[in-house]
């Protein structure tokens, strides 16, 4: 039932892809926010910084556990 869900094709790619995508993506925010605030360009606050670390922990767990689950079948 899982590995359906997870490998659901959406504009050509699985679920378990675009997931994969959003996390690198949301990685790459998270550490540009970073490096302007080291550069003194702050277009966001640095709680900002932490929010996206943290979302992007969560999202890495999650797609990473998915990823484990379809290899093991589920």
């Amino acid at each position: 039932m899982l590995l359906k869900i997870i490998f659901i094709n959406f504009l050509g790619l699985p679920l378990i892809a675009w997931g994969g995508l959003f996390t690198f993506l949301c990685l790459i925010l998270t550490a540009l926010i970073a490096y302007l605030t080291v550069k003194n360009i702050k277009p966001l606050p640095a709680k900002w910084h932490y929010g996206m670390a943290i979302l992007t922990i969560v999202l890495g767990a999650f797609h990473g556990l998915l990823a484990v689950l379809a290899f093991l079948g589920f």
